[in-house]
């Protein structure tokens, strides 16, 4: 009996190292210091802007979207201008959005303005992805809910980058606890 309950304990810790390894190959933490720093700077949570990454651009610092959106937060060149003159970087250019570092603390930065605008993590997101102009619309028009935004790009993006942020603060957690 006490035999049987060994194995049967090894087998449950081997497979839960084997779930462990797949969540962290599926749920990268590239850039973990990185984010954490910019995430606690702009008050967020390191797994939400993980999470939007994943959701965004999947950890590829070079990735570029069809509408020109850039780097790891896929941040299109006119926001991210705006952004780098609103934190007082001069030194700022388009070539820069491909810097990790630097994507991540403008996109950090945006997310965290978003959310003041907005007064909601779900509208920032869909501010984030649709735009600011659109929210606020949408929102004039009466929408009080994600599920109602008529953009289903957007009511998809939110939905995941809340879902990824849940995995994303487990594995943060397991993480940074140890």
């Amino acid at each position: 009996m006490i035999k049987r309950a060994f194995w049967l304990f090894v087998t449950f810790v081997a497979v839960l190292l084997v779930l462990l390894c797949v969540l962290f190959k599926l749920f990268p933490m590239d850039y973990a210091e990185m984010i954490k720093a910019n995430a606690e700077k702009e008050g967020l949570s390191p797994a939400l802007i993980a999470a939007q990454i994943k959701a965004e651009s999947n950890f590829d610092k070079n990735a570029e979207s069809h509408k020109g959106a850039m780097g790891l937060m896929q941040i299109l060149p006119a926001t991210a201008d705006w952004c780098a003159k609103q934190m007082g970087k001069n030194e700022y250019s388009e070539q820069m959005l491909k810097n990790a570092k630097m994507n991540i603390e403008i996109g950090t930065w945006y997310l965290s303005y978003l959310l003041n605008k907005t007064g909601d993590i779900s509208w920032a997101l869909a501010a984030y992805n649709g735009g600011i102009a659109n929210v606020e619309a949408w929102r004039t028009d009466g929408i009080e809910s994600i599920d109602a935004v008529p953009f289903p790009e957007t009511v998809s993006y939110v939905k995941k980058v809340l879902l990824y942020e849940k995995v994303y603060a487990f594995l943060y957690n397991f993480r940074f606890s140890h």
